[in-house]
């Protein structure tokens, strides 16, 4: 019975470790937390008004340890996966670096590709 509750602690351990090789756009909240568990922090974005003047709020559930590297984030947009970032500390440094301009213009396509293929 111990063996059996390490398995199962250490299969979770592992899913919750890698939404990002689980979650799919598209996916809405209540399979997300079926296949990867419970985010270690929710953050709202705020609310995004359409053009046809329907809302949808902008969610994301990070994973891990938020202030190291390879903490993962699922973003939502209503009720459904919008986006998953692999790594979110190397995600927000580039998003800052785009925003002060010390990345070239042509490098942003491939460097965002690299940062966004890690679970690939």
């Amino acid at each position: 019975m111990k063996h059996l509750l390490f398995v199962l602690f250490l299969l979770h351990t592992i899913v919750n470790a890698q939404p990002c090789k689980f979650v799919k756009e598209g996916m809405i909240r209540s399979d997300v937390l079926k296949m990867v568990g419970t985010p270690t922090k929710i953050d709202s974005l705020g609310e995004d008004i359409n053009s046809d003047s329907t809302s949808n709020y902008i969610i994301v559930w990070q994973y891990g340890a938020i202030e190291k590297e390879g903490n993962q984030r699922v973003v939502f947009y209503g009720d459904k996966v919008s986006q998953v970032i692999p790594d979110g500390k190397k995600y927000d440094a580039l998003q800052l670096a785009i925003k002060n301009g010390s990345i070239p213009k042509q490098e942003i396509p491939l460097r965002i590709e690299e940062v966004m293929k890690k679970c690939e």
